[in-house]
């Protein structure tokens, strides 16, 4: 018996490797780019530095320490606080009568929100073209136990049914207060009053 050689006529030879020669990388120019921004971001790093640098030589200190700190001094007499200078502080919710208004709106709910010196109103009528009225208050007066504000309609309010006036709150018993309103200062009598306790 005799071995077969390869490659012996009539017998075809086995394949060869199942891949190729290697192929040449084109990276090259990829790898060149990356360099080459990385050297540009180097260079620029460096010449903002070297602004920053010079510009601090001017400045004898570019990072002042901490600002000296503020001392409280409590007021004397003679410094008026906000409770002082006038105005009621709170929210208020109670009812309003107007005996001359049209139907719907002779008996109605209030709510005053006052800081001081401003505040905002709220009437909420039974029914009417518009339910209810919102305004703005401004601190007129505070003195003898009369506290008096400005009222002016917010925007969009029907000037027919939630107009402007003034408005006078007096204490009455503990918590509650009545209130007046007039259309003009000078009005002899409200033409609506009511009485409001704090909420």
């Amino acid at each position: 018996m005799g071995q077969q050689r390869m490659g012996q006529p009539g017998m075809p030879m086995p394949p060869g490797p199942g891949y190729g020669p290697p192929k040449r990388s084109s990276t090259g120019p990829i790898i060149a780019i990356g360099c080459g921004a990385l050297a540009l971001i180097v260079i620029l790093v460096v010449v903002v530095l070297a602004i920053i640098g010079a510009n601090t030589e001017d400045d004898p200190d570019p990072f002042p320490t901490a600002y000296p700190t503020s001392t409280y001094t409590p007021p004397d007499d003679d410094t008026p606080t906000p409770r002082t200078t006038g105005g009621l502080v709170g929210n208020f919710t109670g009812d309003g009568n107007q005996p001359g208004a049209g139907a719907g709106h002779t008996r109605f709910e209030v709510k005053f929100s006052l800081i001081y010196s401003s505040g905002v109103a709220t009437y909420t009528y039974p029914s009417g073209a518009q339910d209810k009225c919102y305004t703005r208050l401004a601190l007129l007066s505070d003195s003898n136990g009369k506290v008096e504000y400005r009222e002016t309609p917010m925007a969009g309010m029907d000037e027919k049914e939630c107009a402007a006036g003034y408005i006078i709150f007096t204490e009455s018993s503990g918590d509650s207060m009545r209130w007046e309103w007039r259309q003009e200062q000078s009005d002899p009598s409200p033409s609506a009053y009511g009485t409001v306790s704090k909420a």
